[in-house]
This record gives structure tokens, C-alpha cells and sequence, in this order.
């Protein structure tokens, strides 16, 4: 237990004359206590204070809220535990409960009232009766026999996390049991000894509260009976996670740094990282099936800026890689996934058809291993907990596969082999990574190259780029020859590569798309922000054959009520016309792109002329998801007159007026 950080919260309500008992009887083991406020109007706060424990307030009434606000505080435990400051519960059987969590028994533990000794009158005839029905209902609805709802309780941090709890007062306890009967969560009770409380009873002690809380509490358990059989019918049941690190220069590839340097190594794992997700996520779409990426080594911001936020990040928990890969397996059958596969960015050899026959496997077999070259494993799939797997295992050495399997015999587990394939770990395994990369004609298919060109755009690029976000992204600022910050700041961006070419919109967005590597390229005009999630949605209208090339539905940064109503003719004329302008972000496919000779050499109007030659080859699908793009030419020159010059423009473009004329009158 001294190799554990546990935690402990205590929920009070004037509880002056007994928080002090329940604090000095605390474990030392114990990391923190944290007493919850709960509205007293006593000295219980000072009492704990002077005891020890960090004293936070919840004024909002009721002992989910106190509970809650309590979690709010914690600094990532291994385990929390509940327990009331009545000293009706003894804090020196706290090992009870935890005690099974550690061996990796269970992950919640209910500290027993009815199993234990109890002082007489300690448990009135009406909470006996309480707990024995609403048992009972829970064993009837969802077959897992609990014998109290009682407080005192642990429970892991990551199953806590993972349920998410709302209750803010009676049903805090019976929705903690019913959310672990429903996610099939091993749970254990054991005997508590139950003492008559100090002071009254806010519940039992009163027939306010034991309606209350009987009424609570049943309305809860019918509740999640109707919300768990809709959700049945609607969730994922297959995961795949992916293990990787922020790839920081010096901290990534390590062993790779000798052949190719920090740098080098570090792109190594970001090429190598952002290639599997995109192959996991294609895998994902296909098979009905969630992805979640598991990191460490940046902060969540860095991997939202770097992966985008359409698939799921969450840090990696635990002292090694077992712990590490055990919590991910718990926390995802803690929130109803059947089957979970596990795998690292170091093997790019796994592909689709290796999750395929995975998943094909887990139906007959709770384990599945994808053993390595190496000695080790590049892929482990579960259909359970299995806490004995990760025991005892040298992680990194060459005996970590003949450990586990040795682990499994123990257990008497049925596991299935899958073909052997090589990590790419150290300088001679580069091959492999060339040859997987050199046949991958779907990562060049997938990939979304940005062009921005701008000119003097300090005030608008870092917003614009920052937008610019995702897998397999590739993002390219073309300088027009700007005097202010606007090269500088897009530089400080690690994932965007700038150029410089001669000044001109044209020449700027055909010189980025000249030095662009993907198949899909958007044009995004520097004071613009695209939407979230736009680059599924780019994806989504380039497969269709039918659609030549596509733009967003615009949304202008102005609350005027009359540029409002530009906004809106704008996208009814996009729509209904099928004529979007460059500030809707066009993209395009590259053969289309080629096609159409890209943007024609004019100084005016390129947008418009390359958008009515996409029109000769095809439906240009509007995206109804917003991109955001500045107001600041209809607020300098005024909404109605900005729109008057707009359609001169175009009708005295039709009759061949110079173009120099032309450009003046849209710059004036």
C-alpha cells in the first residue's frame, strides 16, 4: 500500500465532534485526505484542518455534490476511498478494501455492513430493509448480487473516472454499484464493522430523508435499467488503441538517434505515428469500431495539434507498460467495449488485415498476441482483464513475449498467435519502415495538403494556422514577400513547411500546390479558420466520384446586422449556383487540379475562374460545416457597397475590361 497513492474523501455536514476521530485514525499509508464542506455551520472545517486534511467547499447541498467536488481536487491516485465523518465507519479496516484492488483482484471494493459486526441500533430496520431491496433489483435487472449500498468504499481511480458520475445527492452510491454492474466492473464486498454514528442521522434520522433517499434511490435504479438497455443497442463493442509519444527531439526513438540524429529520430516517430493512425482510423470507419490514442511525452494540446481532436486522446497512467496497457484495457470494458486491441506505432507493418483476422480471433480466444521480430509483442488483444498477463515482465528485453505466454499457461488462458512482424527499433530496422512506406500508395491517397498563400498577414496567420490541424495533414504558407511578422510566426509552427515565391495570389497558390505531396489540396486564404473535423469531411466529399470539388459554408467574423445578411446571400449563391469563392476554402483532387491547369494567370478573379472550370467536370458539394473568415473588407468599404463593387467586378470581367482596372477597384 506505501507503493500506491491513495486517496481518501470524507463528505461532511457538521461533524465537529466526530471528523477528529475519523482523521486520527487515518492509515499513514494514506497520501491525502480531503474533507468536503458540505454547508457546516460548526467547527467541523477547523477541526479538520487541524487534523491534517485539505478542507474544500461545496455549497450546493448533497452528498453527490460533496463527492464530487471532492474528485474535482484529486491529483491523480491510484485508488480513492469513501468513507462518511461520523465515525460510524473504522478507518483502520481501510486495508480491507483496498487491499484487493492492489493484488489486481477487483476494481471496487464496497465496505460491508451487513457481512461485518454492527453495534446494535447502528443500522435502523429502515436502511436494512432499503438495502436489501435495492439489491435485490439490481441482481434482477443486471445479475450481480451486492449485499449494501453502504458508503465506505474504494474504488480505482481510472474505473472512478470512467464513470463519469452525475448523482449530486441520495443516489450517489447505488449509481457507483449500478454503473459497475452494467460495465461488468469486478467488484468484491467485504466485512465492515458498523458502529452507531456521532450526532443524528441526515438521512435515516429523519422521515424526510428516508423518503427521500428510498425514493432516490429506486427512481435511480429504474432509471439506468431503461438507459442501459437503449445504450445496449448503440454502443461500439470493438477498440483499437494506439500507444505513442509526442515526438519530442532527444525523448523519441532514442536508440534510432546514433543513425539519424534527435531530430531525425523525432520524425521518425511522428511520420511513423501519424502513418498507423491513419491506417487505424480508415480500419475504424470501416468495422464499426472506436480509436483511442494513448500518449505520453506532450501535453494534450500538443497531441490535439498535432493528431487533431476527432479521435480520442487520453495520457498513459501507470509505473511501467504493463500498468500502462492494463489500465487502458480496464478503463475500456469499464465503459462497455467487448473486444480491445492494444498496439504501438513502432510496427508499421500492422495493416487492416491484421485487425481484421484480430477481431476474427477474439471471438474464439480471450487472448491474441502479435509477436515481434524482437522477442516482444507489436499487438495484444483482450476480451477481459487479464491483471496476471503484465506481471512480472522485463519490458524491453527479448524474453517479454516468452513471459507472457508463460503467464497465460498459468492462468490456463487460451491465447492465439498471429504472424510474426518486425518492430522498427533501432538503425538496422529502417528497411522496414522504407519498404512499408515506399507501397503505401493509400498514405499519399489520404493526405490533405493545405496552401495559404498571404501577404502581411501577422494579424490573422496564427489564428489560421492553428486551425490547420489532423492526421496526415500536410500544411504550406506560400510569402508573397511580407514586411511584417507573418513569416516569423507561421515558422514557430513545427508542422508547417513555409515558401517564398513572387508576389500574386495565383502564382502563390500553384507554387504551393507544385511542392505538395498530398492528393487533396485546399486552398485556404490566410484571415480564414477551418471547422473542426474538416479534414474527415474533406475526405468524405473527395471519394465521391461524382463531385469534382468542394468548399465550406462560410461564416464572417462580424455581428453586423447587415453583413449577417451577406453571409447568407453569399451561401445561398455558393449553393444554389454551385459558384464558390476562394474564401470558402475550395479543394480539389490533384488530377482535378491538373486538369483544370490550376488557377489561370490572372490577377482577379482566379477563384472565381478556376471554381467555373470545376463546374465543366463536375457537382461542387457546398459542406454545410462553417469556416470562419474575416469581415474586414465589408467592414472597411461598408456591406452594400463591398457587394455592388463585387458584381461590377464580375459583370466588367465578362466583357473583357483590364484586369489592372479591375484589381484597382476591388483594392480602392
Amino acid at each position: 500500500m506505501y507503493k500506491h497513492n491513495i486517496d481518501v474523501i470524507i463528505p461532511v455536514l457538521n461533524e465537529e465532534l466526530s471528523i477528529g476521530k475519523v482523521l486520527q485514525d487515518m492509515p499513514n499509508w494514506v497520501r491525502n485526505v480531503i474533507v468536503v464542506d458540505n454547508g457546516c455551520t460548526d467547527n467541523t472545517a477547523a477541526v479538520a484542518k487541524k487534523n491534517g486534511a485539505i478542507v474544500v467547499h461545496e455549497p450546493l447541498r448533497g452528498y453527490g455534490a460533496a463527492c464530487l467536488k471532492g474528485m474535482s481536487v484529486l491529483d491523480n491516485p491510484d485508488i480513492v476511498v469513501f468513507v462518511d465523518g461520523d465515525y460510524s465507519d473504522r478507518p483502520q479496516q481501510m486495508n480491507r478494501l483496498v487491499e484487493p484492488i492492489i493484488a489486481g483482484e477487483v476494481e471496487m471494493v464496497i465496505g460491508s455492513r451487513v457481512l461485518g459486526k454492527r453495534e446494535r441500533g447502528a443500522l435502523t430496520p429502515q436502511a436494512r430493509f432499503g438495502n436489501w431491496l435495492s439489491c435485490h433489483l439490481i441482481f434482477a435487472l443486471w445479475r450481480v448480487r451486492y449485499t449494501d449500498l453502504g458508503p465506505f468504499r474504494a474504488i480505482s481511480y481510472t474505473t472512478l473516472t470512467a464513470f463519469s458520475m452525475q448523482d449530486l445527492n441520495y443516489g450517489w452510491t447505488v449509481e457507483m454499484q449500478i454503473k459497475a454492474a452494467i460495465r461488468k466492473i469486478p467488484v468484491t464486498d467485504v466485512a465492515v464493522d458498523y458502529h452507531k454514528r456521532i450526532g443524528i442521522s441526515k438521512i435515516s434520522g429523519t422521515v424526510s430523508g428516508v423518503i427521500g433517499a428510498g425514493y432516490k434511490i429506486l427512481t435511480t435504479i429504474f432509471k439506468y435499467a431503461i438507459s442501459d438497455s437503449q445504450h445496449k443497442q448503440r454502443e461500439q463493442k470493438k477498440r483499437v488503441i494506439l500507444f505513442s509519444k509526442y515526438p519530442l527531439p532527444g525523448k523519441s526513438k532514442t536508440r534510432m538517434i546514433p543513425a539519424l540524429g534527435k531530430e531525425g529520430a523525432a520524425n521518425l516517430q511522428r511520420e511513423m505515428t501519424e502513418f498507423i493512425v491513419n491506417h487505424l482510423h480508415t480500419f475504424s470507419q470501416k468495422n464499426d469500431s472506436s480509436l483511442e490514442v494513448r500518449f505520453f511525452g506532450g501535453s494534450k494540446q500538443e497531441m490535439i495539434d498535432w493528431l487533431g481532436d476527432d479521435v480520442l486522446l487520453r495520457e498513459q497512467v501507470g509505473q511501467d507498460l504493463g500498468q500502462k496497457m492494463y489500465q487502458a484495457f480496464s478503463q475500456s470494458f469499464t465503459e462497455g467495449v467487448k473486444y480491445c486491441v492494444i498496439t504501438g506505432a513502432d510496427c508499421p507493418e500492422v495493416n487492416e488485415e491484421t485487425l481484421r483476422l484480430t477481431f476474427l480471433h477474439l471471438k474464439s480466444y480471450p487472448l491474441v498476441i502479435g509477436p515481434a521480430v524482437d522477442g516482444g509483442y507489436y499487438l495484444i488483444a483482450m476480451t477481459k482483464r487479464f491483471p496476471q498477463i503484465f506481471a512480472n515482465i522485463s519490458w524491453g528485453s527479448s524474453s517479454v513475449l516468452e513471459a507472457t505466454l508463460a503467464a497465460a499457461k498459468q492462468q490456463k488462458m487460451p491465447y492465439k498467435l498471429l504472424p510474426i512482424l518486425n518492430d522498427v527499433d533501432l538503425p538496422e530496422d529502417l528497411y522496414v519502415w522504407k519498404n512499408v512506406k515506399n507501397n503505401s500508395a493509400e498514405n499519399i491517397a489520404s493526405k490533405i495538403s493545405v496552401i495559404i498563400p498571404c501577404l502581411d498577414e501577422e494579424q490573422h496567420i496564427k489564428r489560421c494556422l492553428q486551425s490547420v490541424v489532423g492526421k496526415n495533414i500536410e500544411c504550406i504558407v506560400v510569402d508573397g514577400g511580407s514586411t511584417d511578422q507573418t513569416v516569423t510566426i507561421a515558422r514557430t509552427f513545427k508542422n508547417v513547411q513555409v515558401l517564398s515565391c513572387e508576389k500574386g495570389r495565383y502564382k502563390q497558390l500553384n507554387y504551393g500546390a507544385q511542392h505538395a505531396k498530398g492528393n487533396h489540396l485546399l486552398f485556404l486564404h490566410a484571415d480564414s479558420q477551418l471547422p473542426k473535423n474538416f479534414s474527415s469531411e474533406v475526405r468524405r466529399i473527395m471519394n465521391n466520384k461524382n463531385i469534382s470539388a468542394g468548399a465550406f459554408t462560410i461564416e464572417l467574423d462580424s455581428d453586423d446586422i447587415q453583413i449577417k445578411k451577406m453571409e447568407t446571400g453569399i451561401n445561398r449563391r455558393s449553393r444554389y449556383l454551385n459558384i464558390p469563392y476562394g474564401d470558402q476554402g475550395i479543394f480539389v483532387n490533384r488530377s482535378v487540379f491538373e486538369k483544370t491547369m490550376g488557377f489561370p494567370s490572372i490577377i482577379i478573379l482566379e477563384d472565381f475562374v478556376f471554381v467555373m472550370r470545376l463546374r465543366k467536370l463536375g457537382k461542387i458539394e457546398i459542406s454545410p460545416l462553417k469556416m470562419l473568415t474575416s469581415a474586414r473588407k465589408w467592414e472597411r468599404s461598408g456591406p452594400w457597397r463591398t457587394w455592388l463593387i463585387n458584381q461590377c467586378i464580375v459583370v466588367c470581367f465578362y466583357f473583357g475590361l483590364p484586369h489592372q482596372l479591375l484589381r484597382r477597384w476591388y483594392d480602392e
